[in-house]
């Protein structure tokens, strides 16, 4: 499963929505973000949630020697 490509686009009346372009050219838009940083923080998690179920992702092993 690949990663959707977000684009963060800003309304007239100063609201987001954010763009989402799937890898076989499907597009949906997600009206609603009142900030630019919740619309960002948005695509974070959408990005986070589909590498935990992309059975291809193991993410980085993590360095036990760093607290």
């Amino acid at each position: 499963m690949a990663i959707p490509q977000f684009q963060l686009i800003r309304l007239p009346k100063g609201s987001f929505s954010v763009d989402m372009t799937t890898p076989d050219g499907r597009r949906k838009t997600v009206p609603g973000f009142s900030t630019e940083h919740e619309a960002a923080a948005w695509i974070v998690q959408m990005e986070r949630a589909l590498q935990e179920n992309d059975p291809r992702f193991r993410p980085p092993p993590r360095d036990k020697g760093r607290h």
